[in-house]
């Protein structure tokens, strides 16, 4: 579905809003099970990761989802799915902190100078659209069932806090990681050993994977 090459042919309009469109109805098309195997297993295809995805087709619940769409019935597993893409590593926050304390720094200098109308301008803009955001935000909110999976009941959230206690676990830590594996054996039986506790395991014993089984 995506290529190395999107967006960097001559005559490609690249991430439009047709592919950003469509990308977005193949993962809300997924069941939570089948979402939470793929973005575990597959971290990176053809130079993208799945958070590479998202931040390049925007994607998230709105409105636009029909009332009797699967998300608003497990909102829970997805949200925990999405959130796990979205996760950010300690470079990636430096790098946003270096970026606001230029930003307030250089915002600091122009008060001084000759853009204050404009930049009054640009804060008026932002805060309308901060609005529309936080009312389609309540809106989301309000459609989503009260009675969906919780980390008690939902086999995709206990799926997603063991995935997070084996990256952190060592080579001493095998037999842990066995036992985490056969349990979600039990969970996903069909496909735990195909997933991303699988992959994750073998790379915690130093076993090469090959790329074809990835």
């Amino acid at each position: 579905m995506i290529s190395g090459e999107t967006g960097l042919k001559v005559k490609s309009k690249g991430w439009g809003r047709a592919l950003r469109a469509t990308v977005c109805r193949w993962y809300f098309s997924q069941s939570p099970e089948r979402l939470v195997m793929q973005v575990t297993k597959y971290r990176n295809r053809e130079g993208y990761s799945h958070r590479d995805i998202f931040r390049l087709s925007h994607i998230h619940a709105s409105t636009a989802l029909p009332p009797d769409h699967k998300y608003w019935q497990y909102h829970t597993e997805y949200d925990a799915i999405f959130d796990f893409i979205m996760q950010e590593d300690a470079a990636t926050r430096k790098r946003k902190q270096l970026f606001s304390e230029k930003s307030a720094k250089k915002l600091k200098m122009e008060k001084n100078g000759s853009h204050i109308h404009e930049q009054a301008k640009d804060v008026a803009e932002n805060l309308a659209k901060l609005k529309m955001k936080e009312d389609q935000k309540v809106l989301v909110e309000s459609m989503k069932n009260k009675n969906a999976p919780t980390a008690e009941t939902s086999k995709v959230l206990k799926f997603l806090g063991t995935y997070e206690k084996l990256k952190k676990l060592g080579k001493t830590d095998v037999p842990k990681a066995v036992d985490f594996i056969i349990q979600h054996g039990e969970l996903f039986p069909a496909c735990c050993f195909s997933s991303g506790l699988a992959v994750q395991f073998l790379h915690l014993v130093d076993i090469e994977i090959p790329y074809r089984l990835l």
